[in-house]
């Protein structure tokens, strides 16, 4: 299986089967565009803290307003009250915080699904990612699929997505270069050619690049 620079398996992951818009949202000209794309758009999904929206000048209660339709999923690690509301929060983070780090060190995996056999506690062991790939029931059931990058630099093994149509796999599209999009969905969104340049000019919004092909050896 052949790495491609630049992307990794997370990444691949996460973005499988998406396009791909860099906005620049510091930047009044990346707003305005965000704000272009949200007047046909059903959904914005973000995992930015409630008190830095309003500081780029995207306050939940203004979005309501102006676009009474759209439905905002805002993803918030410790929610919006108590004194963690406005920290970050990650996964390592929150596993210490409530001592579960500490419970799973203190048994082996064999002692802690026996424990939890008894009294039908669902869990499962904590696998390597050597041990993941050869886990039998992924296997079984398909769960990883081989998806060449979409520039053909090579190809990565992702997961599905857990959803079957009449019984099928759907075929997994493979994630694109940040910013691979940029140009076609501003385009869609109505911005004209001029205006698009205006916003990569000043960066406030970015576009993928292809690096130029490398020269032949000893050329």
């Amino acid at each position: 299986m052949q790495r491609e620079p630049g992307l990794a398996g997370g990444f691949m992951g996460t973005n499988r089967g998406k396009r791909s818009i860099v906005l620049d949202l510091k930047h009044a000209d990346g707003r305005a565009a965000l704000r272009k794309l949200l007047e046909d758009a059903d959904v914005l999904m973000h995992n930015i803290r409630p008190q830095k929206l309003g500081a780029i000048g995207l306050d939940l209660a203004e979005l309501r307003i102006r676009y009474p339709r759209l439905v905002v999923a805002c993803l918030n690690g410790f929610s919006e009250q108590g004194p963690y509301g406005g920290p970050p929060a990650y996964d390592d983070i929150v596993q210490g915080m409530c001592g579960l780090a500490e419970g799973v060190a203190s048994r082996t995996t064999r002692e802690w699904l026996a424990v939890c056999d008894r009294p039908d506690i669902p869990a499962g062991p904590v696998n390597t990612l050597e041990q993941l790939f050869e886990d039998p029931h992924l296997r079984a059931v398909g769960f990883f699929q081989t998806v060449e990058n979409a520039d053909n630099a090579g190809a990565a093994l992702l997961s599905s997505p857990g959803v079957r149509f009449n019984g099928a796999l759907p075929k997994l599209r493979p994630a694109c270069r940040l910013g691979q999009d940029t140009r076609q969905v501003l385009r869609e969104a109505g911005l004209s050619e001029d205006e698009i340049a205006a916003r990569l000019a000043s960066r406030a919004a970015q576009a993928f690049t292809p690096p130029p092909a490398a020269s032949p050896s000893g050329a």
